[in-house]
């Protein structure tokens, strides 16, 4: 699969950049490690310095190419569409595919530049720039879908005997799962929390750090939660018969904003009753230094 780039604007707007016309991509820079900015300070008479603060700067993403029109009125609108859609009042999200996988950061464009070709006249040279004001790239290669916490055990089997104890299916919840996050950082994640029965105090533990984060009262099916500890993005919303609401009240004290640890970490749904009548489910996106 060839390298593929894609910006897709806060407004929905798209523009594909790879090996093939009408924008061509040949080149990109900033996409691999960023500056690290290092604060030091000396006391007197102090040989060498002593480490203040150290945190990665900006990144700037950089591609070049060109745009190819099949004919002179095509190329222009080729072009205006791509000042239209790099709005620098618009902020967006720049896509990167490559046979490893596909990687996205929140960018905002800076600088659009095109030049001139002296003997084509349904082409032109151009250059972008965006900011990333967040160095990371979210690692999409590999976590679209939610990894359970809880898992529903089927017991149908034939030939088929239904007394009055059958059960077409069991919840098994408890268990102490496995994740592993295979970023280069530690990274918040979103928890999809719901009843099949009655429960109280549920929560969603760390086993390595001790960390929970969990409900107080009596929960039933008409009740979830969505909990975020994603940077910038948290919150914790209840959901009681179609309506949503803050549920930062409604939470455990001490509960903490639960993250993932780059490499393995183990979680466990527990409650003080009810267990088994918890459904958890966890999505998160690694981040990366660079692709």
């Amino acid at each position: 699969m060839p390298e593929k780039l894609r910006y897709l604007n806060s407004e929905g707007e798209e523009l594909v950049f790879w090996d093939k016309a009408p924008f061509y991509y040949e080149k990109k820079e900033g996409f691999d490690a960023v500056e690290t900015n290092v604060n030091t300070f000396r006391n007197y008479n102090q040989d060498g310095e002593s480490l203040l603060s150290k945190n990665l700067g900006v990144r700037n993403p950089i591609i070049e190419g060109t745009v190819i029109g099949e004919t002179l009125e095509e190329f222009y609108e080729l072009r205006k569409k791509m000042i239209s859609v790099l709005n620098h009042t618009l902020s967006g999200t720049l896509i990167y595919e490559n046979n490893n996988g596909s990687y996205e950061i929140d960018v905002i464009p800076e600088i659009v530049t095109f030049v001139e070709n002296e003997f084509e006249v349904r082409t032109q040279d151009y250059r972008i720039t965006w900011l990333a004001l967040d160095p990371y790239w979210r690692d999409s290669t590999f976590y679209n879908s939610l990894i359970p916490l809880s898992t529903v055990v089927g017991k149908l089997e034939f030939p088929l005997f239904i007394t009055n104890e059958f059960e077409f299916a069991t919840i098994t919840s408890g268990d102490i799962i496995e994740i592993k996050n295979n970023g280069d950082v530690e990274v918040g994640a979103i928890f999809y929390m719901r009843f099949v029965g009655s429960v109280v105090n549920p929560r969603i533990y760390n086993v390595l750090t001790q960390e929970y984060f969990g409900f107080e009262g009596t929960f039933t099916p008409d009740a979830e939660f969505k909990i975020s500890t994603i940077k910038g993005a948290k919150e914790v919303v209840k959901t009681h018969v179609g309506k949503s609401s803050n549920a930062m009240s409604s939470r455990i004290q001490d509960s903490t904003f639960l993250t993932l640890r780059k490499g393995t970490n183990y979680l466990q749904v527990q409650a003080e009753s009810g267990t088994n009548a918890t459904l958890v489910d966890v999505s998160f996106k690694p981040l990366v230094l660079g692709v």
